[in-house]
Formats: C-alpha cells, structure tokens, sequence
C-alpha cells in the first residue's frame, strides 16, 4: 500500500510547474577532475576498491594503502573531494522534464506555489565535500545481503522471478536495517562500526569522521551521481537507469545500464537508496560536508526506482519517507571516507 501512496504523492507533485532564474551569483560551475573514467586499482589481490588513474608514484602508494579487501567482494569506487551545485527543486518542471532532457538544473528553482513540498522551500546552493570517499559501484545486492545477515528480505526474489535473485537489489529494508548492514561488515572486515543500535553516529565526530562503512550522505550522493555533469541526468534515461516506463514492474540485475563517469552504476532507477540523511529544507547559502539535521521524522532517500516515472528519475530529486518503513523500491549503497594519509 505504501508503494502506491508514495507514487500518488509523487504524481500529485507532477501537477505543479515551476520557472527557472539565472544562477545565484558566486556559485560555481563544478571543477574538472582529469580523467573520468575509474580504473581497477593494482593493489591487493581482491581488493574492492577503484580509483582514478594517477601518476604519482606517492599518491599510487598511498591508494594502495588505502584499498583493504572487502570481506564479502562488493566493489568500491573511489570518489574525489570536490565542489559542485547542489539543486534541489522538488516540484517537476525545474527543468521542464523528459527523457532527453540536457538543460542546466543546477539554477535557483521558484515554485508557482511558493514553495516545493509542504512549505519546504529549496535552493540550489553550493557544497564543498573536503573528504574523498568510495562509493559501491553498484547498490547492496540480494546474495551480498544474504551473506552478511544470514536472510533475504526482498520481494523480487528467486522464487517471484522465476530466475536466481543473486544480482537484483536487496529491497524491502527499513533505514535501520541499511545501517546495520553497514555495522555487520565493517566488523567483517575488522573497521569500526558507523551507528549504534538506533542507528545513532557512534563516537563525538560527525559522519565523515567514521572510519567503517557506513550510508551515503545525501550531498555525497548527489555528488557521486552527477560525477561533474549538471543536467537532470548523467545519460539519456532509457541508457543509465531502470524506470517504470522499462523497468518491467520488476528490480533488475545491478550493473546492466550504463555507468556514469565515476563508474557507478544504477544511480538512477532500479531501486531509491537510502542515505544518511534525516529529512530537512536546504540550507540557502554555501555548505562545507553538510549532514543535514540532527534529528527528524524522516530520512532522505534518494535516485528513483523500477517503479518511477521520468519526472522523478534525475539527479536532484529527493524525498522523505519513516525510517521505519520498507517498500518493495527501497535499497542502498554503501560508503566509506577515504582514510586519512
């Protein structure tokens, strides 16, 4: 039932347009970051972890250092510290949208109705992540799951598919269950764990601070799924993401559109994505590491699923839903900062 209010609440949203302004001034386009396209990285037998190309002999040491093996073989993507616009107009038609869209959404975003989803108003406003992190190069997979926590809560499942479920998603997870996961495997492979049993930051710092495994925060994410591109998508949507208008009333096999230009895949469509997030209005002026609020009703999810229609599947696009909900579209990815040199 939760599924079809949420895309009810969604196509209500659809009904509202909104103009779009010129840049706020002082926001900067997002910086180049050399070569696009992720390599395996040539350190431990195993290892997890995928960097960028270098040439530094000292910056190639210290990635090595830096890739421990993942216990159960989920793939990380090192992503760079950087700077870039985060848009956040939730109300369809900043930009107006469609499938081939290619218009700049990284502008200030004016709803008719004064403001975007129940008096929240949002901003594009600019955020500096300070810290490299890595990012799973896929979402959390059915068998991945299965591994660390011993059962498969998925609905689209081997029995429903009629085909081994190994590959889909893992979905049907509450926020906490997502958090726990990231608990289990940093203890798999001997990290720190990120969250208490309530899902609270363990120890005095913030997220970043943490040295296990943990969920995405909601700016990372975005970051991550842009990989320095600015429109609604990083590619045409029938190539990159798993939507209603092809997903087939089904999750799918992760890996099989298109990756971005930081080699991740399914940052649109399949399954939304839990982040770290609770849920709150942007902050109108520019963000350093933001985490948003430090307590709420409702954590961010992000990325669009099989079940979502074009105007939602982009990189903006955020929502809220109970952290103690689970829906047949909700999965994750994994987090990780970068090690301290």
């Amino acid at each position: 039932m939760f599924r079809w209010m949420h895309f009810a609440t969604i196509s209500f949203l659809s009904v509202f347009q909104t103009a779009c302004t010129e840049p706020t001034k002082g926001i900067q386009p997002p910086p180049k970051f050399g070569d696009s396209a992720p390599t395996k990285l040539l350190g431990k037998k195993g290892s997890g972890i995928e960097v960028p190309p270098s040439t530094s002999k000292k910056t190639k040491s210290r990635e090595r250092r830096e890739s421990a093996s993942n216990a159960i073989g989920i793939k990380m993507i090192r992503v760079p510290s950087g700077r870039f616009t985060m848009a956040g107009c939730m109300v369809v038609g900043c930009p107006k949208d469609n499938p081939g869209t290619e218009k700049d959404e990284s502008l200030d975003c004016v709803s008719s109705r004064a403001d975007c989803q129940g008096g929240r108003g949002e901003v594009a406003h600019e955020v500096t992540l300070t810290r490299s992190f890595f990012l799973s190069k896929t979402e959390v997979t059915q068998k991945q799951w299965q591994t660390v926590m011993g059962s498969n809560p998925s609905k689209f499942s081997t029995k429903k598919l009629g085909y081994v479920s190994d590959r889909n998603p893992v979905e049907s997870i509450t926020w906490l269950d997502a958090a726990l996961f990231t608990n289990a495997l940093s203890q798999k492979d001997s990290l720190p764990p990120c969250y208490d049993g309530q899902g609270r930051v363990t120890g005095s710092g913030s997220i970043y601070d943490c040295r296990g495994y943990r969920l995405p925060t909601e700016a990372e994410w975005e970051y991550a799924a842009r990989a320095n591109t600015r429109g609604a998508r990083y590619g045409k949507l029938e190539t990159v993401a798993w939507y209603y208008g092809n997903g087939g009333k089904t999750t799918h096999p992760v890996g099989k559109k298109s990756p971005n230009a930081f080699g991740l895949h399914d940052m649109l469509g399949n399954v939304w994505e839990w982040c770290h997030d609770w849920y709150g209005p942007y902050a109108s002026g520019p963000q350093t590491d933001p985490v948003g609020p430090q307590s709420g009703s409702f954590r961010v999810y992000r990325g669009a699923s099989w079940f979502s229609s074009t105007n939602v599947a982009r990189a903006a696009f955020r929502f809220l839903f109970k952290p103690s909900y689970t829906i047949d579209s909700y999965g994750f990815r994994l987090a990780r900062t970068v090690p301290a040199e």
